[in-house]
């Protein structure tokens, strides 16, 4: 195993499990050249699936236990440096763009300044913020609304995990936790409005 790699985790909740038969089944229809584990964070939810090494929590928990809490303590026992983020509810579309994924992956390796590529538009976003660009992506201002959020993208963990508040739910993690990169000189990137899209 390389540390310095990626997997996909799947930020999810036992409520939304009958999803996930859906959400594989497209994984591995339009993302074919996905190889490795796929990291599912339920609360109590467990199974298995021939087409794909599934890895869940090593401990079960209550629906009650806060979503960030859950999100860091996973993230505690997942083995990568860098992880893609994608919601349970996030079903594709149509084909990832795997050579863009790998292409951002090894610009960050070199880049440790950058935590975060995110690969779709942001809601009132402000492309005026642009600093610098990374093809299909612009820096993302340090003020901006949304400039930490749940859509797909990698993360560097390290950066991740130092601001996450374990007592707060997705929409708090994404409103505060905004507010709280401020603090932090690390870079983040999101995707410029109509460029092709990584995931669909």
């Amino acid at each position: 195993m390389n540390e310095k790699d990626y997997a996909l985790m799947v930020l999810g909740c036992d409520k939304n499990a009958e999803l996930l038969p859906m959400f594989l089944r497209n994984i591995k229809k339009y993302w074919p050249q996905y190889n490795k584990e796929i990291y599912i964070n339920t609360e109590s939810v467990r199974f298995k699936d021939e087409r794909f090494k599934l890895v869940f929590p090593s401990k079960m928990c209550d629906i009650s236990k806060p979503w960030a809490e859950r999100l860091y303590e996973f993230l505690k026992e997942y083995p990568y440096e860098y992880v893609v983020f994608l919601l349970d509810d996030f079903i594709l579309a149509d084909f990832v763009d795997d050579d863009e994924l790998n292409r951002i992956h090894k610009i960050m390796l070199k880049n440790s300044e950058i935590a975060c590529f995110n690969f779709m538009e942001t809601y009132k976003d402000k492309e005026d913020s642009i600093k610098e660009e990374y093809g299909r992506y612009y820096l993302k201002d340090r003020n901006a609304e949304f400039r930490i959020n749940l859509q797909a993208a990698i993360w560097r963990k390290d950066f991740l995990m130092k601001f996450i508040r374990k007592h707060e739910n997705p929409w708090q993690f994404e409103t505060w936790g905004s507010k709280r990169s401020r603090r932090f000189t690390d870079k983040i990137y999101h995707m410029k409005k109509d460029a092709k899209h990584v995931f669909i």
